[in-house]
């Protein structure tokens, strides 16, 4: 009987993965610009092996990129495998835009990541402070955007 309890605990934690959460996401450096202003986009893959595509920037311009780096690591067999692509990129005329989701094949699965609105004001605007991509504008760029639609590309 103790045998029994025993292999069966040990299949038991043998199947416990030891790889950590699947993730596939972007991060932009802020999400309200002015026009003609340089911004960050990183895509993270974490513990997913597969094949990247990045969107289409247009109308935004391509500055610099991929950059490309990977790191590993493994704490108490919980092993976490990374990949990051990061592009830097010009902010076009002013309007609100959204960055396309990137896409991410392994095997058979594709995954993708949220696209981005991006808020971009006139050049010599100030006040734009640094947000996060899930946060929302300012009421004074709802004011200065006021009427403008989102172009998609």
């Amino acid at each position: 009987m103790k045998e029994i309890v025993l292999f069966t605990l040990f299949w038991t934690l043998a199947s416990v993965p030891l790889w950590g959460q699947e993730e596939f996401y972007a991060r932009i450096s802020q999400n309200e610009v002015e026009a003609a202003q340089l911004v960050e986009i990183e895509f993270i893959i974490r513990n997913i092996k597969g094949e990247f595509e990045a969107p289409d920037f247009t109308p935004f311009t391509l500055v610099g990129g991929p950059m490309q780096s990977s790191s590993f690591q493994s704490i108490n067999g919980q092993i976490t495998q990374e990949y990051r692509f990061k592009y830097i990129l010009r902010a076009p005329e002013d309007g609100i835009y959204l960055l396309p989701e990137a896409k991410l094949i392994a095997g058979e699965e594709m995954y993708f990541t949220d696209p981005i609105e991006v808020f971009v004001l006139p050049s010599g605007q100030s006040g734009i402070q640094k947000q996060d991509s899930g946060s929302t504008p300012r009421p004074a760029l709802r004011q200065i955007l006021k009427g403008k639609r989102i172009k998609r590309f």
